[in-house]
């Protein structure tokens, strides 16, 4: 996606066959035929086959699929998006997103939530079915945290880079009130640096494990300087939405 805004602003050829080069890799690597499976952990000669689906991941391959085939035309793009938004419809569970799955194929548990995957199918699918439109409202319910929201369900503090998120998911799905709320409390995450901290307290969960071939969850947020926070706050800020490289 930062390859194909690349493209766009600049017409330089380069950038989008180096995208379509990621996406055929993408298609040829990690497609089930049913969704697009974490990929590959460790280095070569020692990797493990990841064989989970992520519901975030099925969202950048959507979106990044879709561009292509509206640059490119070719059919095995549209197919690619078609196969993970198929999976998205599969990992919407009443009124908001599951995770994705686990490494036999079964959905994840209800109970493992994760804020982006609430967020992110809204911002990158615009004809998405009108039921989507209720996990928005599910993260306002059951990962706000104050004036901020959370990485996940335990709600232990504000991830800083989610309310960033969350801030231009609410711009896209015409609430701008709530919007520039969350927008206006970016500005006391900013640290001397210039970048905006990853959380507003010391350390905030996630229920994720570093190690995706291991089940502890050792993977934290803490109060430093991120450039992924600084870049969703910045996203929000210009309301440039990049899944579809549009303002």
């Amino acid at each position: 996606m930062a390859l194909l805004t690349l493209y766009e602003a600049t017409k330089e050829a380069l950038y989008l066959a180096d995208a379509e080069r990621l996406m055929d890799w993408v298609i040829a690597n990690v497609s089930s035929g049913k969704g697009f499976r974490g990929g590959f952990h460790g280095y070569e000669l020692h990797q493990v086959d990841l064989t989970w689906i992520s519901t975030e991941h099925n969202v950048d391959v959507y979106a990044a699929a879709d561009w292509l085939f509206r640059l490119t035309d070719k059919p095995k793009y549209a197919q690619a998006a078609a196969e993970a938004r198929h999976f998205l419809e599969r990992a919407f569970h009443t009124d908001h997103f599951l995770l994705g799955t686990k490494p036999d194929g079964t959905l994840a548990d209800s109970s493992m939530l994760a804020l982006d995957v609430q967020l992110w199918p809204g911002m990158a699918i615009p004809d998405a079915p009108a039921q989507w439109r209720s996990a928005l409202d599910f993260a306002a319910t059951h990962l706000d945290v104050g004036d901020g929201f959370d990485f996940n369900g335990d709600r232990d503090g504000v991830w800083v880079e989610g309310t960033a998120q969350a801030s231009l998911a609410f711009r896209i799905a015409g609430d701008p009130m709530r919007s520039t709320k969350l927008l206006m409390t970016l500005d006391g995450d900013r640290t001397p640096s210039g970048l905006l901290a990853a959380t507003r307290n010391g350390r905030v969960s996630t229920g994720l494990s570093i190690d995706p071939t291991k089940t502890e969850a050792d993977f934290f947020y803490f109060m430093r300087p991120h450039l992924g926070a600084t870049a969703w706050a910045t996203l929000a800020a210009t309301a440039w939405n990049p899944f579809n490289g549009r303002k």
